[in-house]
């Protein structure tokens, strides 16, 4: 993620010397299993708790998948955070791929 388009999606200014450092996994799981958040690097994610990614994450329609923070050095995981909001997108341009392929290979 570039600092433009966290700028965007945060609704804050865009500053190009912004740093990036926190980052989320998001895998999806079988119906049978409840989504799962674990902050892997705790002592380095310093704002945003496991409760507010498990929140974005159903709010955002996400139901059975495990979430995954992390960061290098100590920040706030906002970077992480602000990536759920691109996560539908994702999913649905990945749905929509998927739909072409298949479509591809019945002609």
């Amino acid at each position: 993620m570039t600092p433009d388009v966290y700028s965007k999606i945060m609704n804050v200014a865009n500053d190009s010397s912004l740093q990036l450092y926190s980052s989320a996994k998001i895998q999806k799981l079988g119906e049978k299993i409840s989504l799962e958040v674990k902050i892997e690097t705790p002592e380095n994610i310093t704002k945003v708790t496991q409760d507010m990614y498990r929140n974005a994450a159903v709010t955002l329609g996400v139901e059975h998948a495990r979430i995954t923070v992390a960061a290098p050095i100590p920040v706030t995981g906002e970077s992480a955070f602000s990536r759920y909001l691109l996560f539908p997108l994702n999913l649905m341009v990945f749905n929509y791929l998927k739909k072409i392929k298949t479509w591809l290979r019945k002609s």
